[in-house]
């Protein structure tokens, strides 16, 4: 099966990764570091888990054009830009 990338905004629990692998490599990256979550974001990635403090807005979008999902931690989303 064809491997599809998703970026984690912070760690992960070894038992959540392993729900998901091997059909998807799992990227955890800082929570804190937009220009570590920006060199990871590539046309490989279907889905974001965001959260900490790093806002994923339309020029981080835009850098993973295959983007399918972005799952928000916690509550709200005030750290995703949507257009209203």
């Amino acid at each position: 099966m064809k491997c599809r990338k998703t970026i984690s905004f912070g760690r992960l629990a070894d038992y959540v990764k392993a729900q998901f692998e091997p059909e998807y490599e799992i990227l955890c990256v800082s929570d804190h570091s937009r220009e570590e979550v920006a060199k990871v974001l590539d046309e490989s990635v279907i889905a974001v888990i965001a959260r900490g403090s790093v806002f994923f807005d339309g020029e981080l979008m835009d850098r993973a054009p295959h983007l399918k999902l972005i799952a928000r931690t916690g509550v709200g989303y005030d750290s995703v830009s949507i257009p209203e």
